[in-house]
């Protein structure tokens, strides 16, 4: 009996999501949430429980069988004429009995199935915490981002504004303003409104 499912990714995801809507919680707090709330890792310790309960079916005897038929009959012989006629009840017993070591070897394999399924619902608890950590680590580290990116546009609009405030340095401002003082005429002379 296999109960190991991969966990689809989404799964965890929305765990992550819906635990960490502040992220005021630690990674660990995030996956003992995922650990009590995951529906798929209940119903494997249902399934776990159903298994244990099979174990404890496998090691006993059957129960016996009781059968019986109620019915009406009526009997000829070869020559035609009738031998009897009359109401039939008809009662039987069984009982199973197993040979030696087959009740042993139902409860090993059993017992097996358990210990397999355990391993299994371990595994898939190891592998749900590592994907809820990964993406708690990964939100936390998203945020981390967004934040030293904040910080670091905040300080370029600061330095934009100490630099707007200051004049501009090099030839350019010199030549636009002798370019608005003095207007050349493209044929030589000044122009008329310099005159």
């Amino acid at each position: 009996m296999s109960i190991y499912r991969h966990t689809k990714p989404f799964v965890a995801s929305a765990i992550v999501l819906v635990c960490a809507s502040a992220l005021a919680e630690t990674p660990e707090a995030l996956v003992n949430q995922a650990l009590q709330r995951n529906p798929e890792l209940n119903f494997f310790v249902a399934e776990i429980a159903a298994a244990k309960g099979a174990v404890r079916t496998a090691g006993r005897f059957r129960n016996p069988e009781l059968s019986s038929e109620v019915g009406y009959k009526n009997s000829r012989d070869n020559s035609g004429g009738a031998s009897g006629d009359g109401a039939i009840l008809a009662l039987s017993f069984s009982q199973t009995f197993e040979y030696p070591g087959r009740i042993a070897l139902r409860k090993a394999i059993a017992n097996h199935d358990v210990q397999l399924a355990e391993l299994h619902l371990q595994q898939f608890r190891l592998t749900l915490a590592a994907r809820v950590r990964t993406l708690a680590y990964g939100i936390s580290s998203a945020q981390q981002k967004s934040v030293a990116a904040r910080e670091i546009a905040s300080r370029f609009q600061a330095l934009s504004d100490v630099l707007a405030q200051r004049p501009t340095a090099g030839v350019t401002p010199q030549l636009k303003h002798e370019s608005s003082t003095q207007i050349r005429s493209p044929f030589g002379g000044r122009n008329a409104m310099q005159r």
